[in-house]
Formats: C-alpha cells, sequence, structure tokens
C-alpha cells in the first residue's frame, strides 16, 4: 500500500493561516475558512443587515422544511408563525444530535391578518463550530419594517430566550 501525498499548500491556504495568524480573532477565522461557493438557496449572508433582508425578501427559504401549518408563537414572536429550517438544521434536528452543524439556518416567519401579509422574520444562523451559548449565532429580527435585532453573540435577547430548553442547540423548533 503507498501512502497518497498530502494536498499541495496552496497561495490561498497560506494567505488564510497567514490571515488568521496575524488577525487572532476567531471571528476572522471562521470566515476566512467558509467556502466561497455558498448555495444561497441553503445559506443567508450573515451579519450584513441590508443583505439578510435582502435575501428573505426572495423568499428562498420557503424551498427549505418547514412546520406543517402556521401556528400562535409559544414565544415571544406574536401572532401566527411558521419556521423553515435548512437541510443542515433539519438534518441535527431530526436525528437527535446534540448540536447542529455549521451553517444550520432556521427562519421564522411572522404573519399578519393572513398567510399572505408576511409582517417579518426571524432568523437564528449557526456561524460558528460551537454555539458557546449564543456566540456561535448570528441572530436577526425584522417586524413591519423596524429593525429589532441584527448581531452576532450571547448577550442578545434572542439567545437569552434560545438558551433555555426545550431547544436542540438554540434552536427551540421541534421537527420529527
Amino acid at each position: 500500500m503507498s501512502a497518497q501525498a498530502p494536498p499541495p499548500v496552496t497561495h490561498s491556504r497560506v494567505a488564510t493561516a497567514v490571515a488568521c495568524a496575524l488577525a487572532l480573532s476567531t471571528s476572522a477565522c471562521e470566515e476566512a475558512a467558509t467556502p466561497a461557493s455558498v448555495d444561497p438557496r441553503q445559506q443567508p449572508p450573515s451579519e450584513d443587515a441590508a443583505a439578510v433582508q435582502d435575501w428573505l425578501d426572495q423568499r428562498l427559504y420557503e424551498t427549505w422544511d418547514a412546520e406543517p401549518l402556521a401556528h400562535i408563537s409559544k414565544g415571544p414572536h406574536f401572532g401566527y408563525v411558521r419556521t423553515y429550517v435548512n437541510a443542515v438544521a433539519y438534518e441535527g434536528l431530526t436525528t437527535g444530535a446534540a448540536q447542529l452543524g455549521r451553517g444550520a439556518v432556521a427562519v421564522k416567519v411572522v404573519y399578519g391578518a393572513s398567510l399572505a401579509d408576511v409582517q417579518g422574520h426571524a432568523l437564528a444562523h449557526k456561524i460558528a463550530d460551537e454555539s458557546a451559548l449564543g456566540d456561535g449565532w448570528y441572530w436577526f429580527e425584522r417586524f413591519d419594517g423596524n429593525e429589532i435585532m441584527s448581531k452576532r453573540g450571547s448577550d442578545t435577547f434572542c439567545a437569552e430566550c434560545h438558551i433555555e430548553p426545550p431547544n436542540v442547540d438554540l434552536i427551540k423548533t421541534v421537527f420529527e
């Protein structure tokens, strides 16, 4: 049996390693390690509120697995809501995983007088390998045109609620 040669060290790998070492920042290293060819149907932008809102306006999340029906919110999201989860989140939620994979996303749609009347969205996007009590998540919420939250971290109202059971890695929606 012959040993395989390690993959070649490329300029981009060296540049990424140097950038991470110089930055001494976890978030800089995580962002540098994220593949450039992310499928926008499965991965929304993160940490840029305008880009996130543009993505939500396209309603790409409507192709994801979702709760069967809209229902009265059981949390601070008032009115009727329906949650959609991407493939990464769905896999973890349906297999009993304690931690969801990096890239897991849940989008909660908040409805007005009818299901055609979308009043707002709440988005949770796991942007790190570890949840770190919310530090590994980006939180976004907008209702009736007003931005309520666009922030990464555990010092958000979102993380404070989502850390409490029942949940799977800060996602409170149950999928079976």
